[in-house]
């Protein structure tokens, strides 16, 4: 995680992709967006035409499988940052369903283990707090990506 990425909640997403709008309009910006489905019913993609958004459809559940989505977020962020693009993830409050994916994308990227990847996450989202059966699933996540890179 770097200056590239950034990961906040809904509110923010609204106020910080205003604010920046005439700055960064032409350069790659992407919004990985986490939504459950009513959040999805109320909340749309507010610039559609100008920035590159991913939703994916989890809810805030500890039985809800996260493990599944995170290889197509990871291949959507390496292909934004490939591209010299930024990356702002979010979810509804930025606390526990955006966290847990950039942790798995820090683990399998860096491949740090999970406790170096969370407090490295965590370091720079100090209000982090994936759900108990988020945290599990990342600890599950070692060994799946782990296997599958050898």
């Amino acid at each position: 995680m770097d200056d590239n990425m950034m990961i906040d909640s809904t509110t923010s997403a609204r106020s910080t992709l205003t604010q920046n709008f005439q700055a960064i309009v032409n350069n790659n910006q992407v919004v990985l967006d986490w939504k459950d489905f009513s959040e999805k019913v109320l909340l749309r993609p507010r610039f559609p035409d100008y920035f590159r958004y991913f939703e994916i459809e989890v809810s805030d559940h500890p039985n809800e499988r996260l493990i599944p989505h995170f290889p197509q977020a990871k291949a959507f962020i390496d292909d934004a940052l490939l591209n010299n693009g930024r990356v702002f993830v979010h979810c509804n409050g930025g606390i526990s369903r955006s966290p847990a994916f950039v942790v798995a994308y820090v683990m399998e990227t860096t491949k740090m283990d999970y406790q170096h990847a969370y407090s490295f996450v965590q370091n720079r989202r100090f209000c982090m707090n994936p759900n108990e059966g988020f945290k599990v699933q990342l600890k599950e996540y070692e060994p799946i990506y782990s296997a599958r890179d050898s």
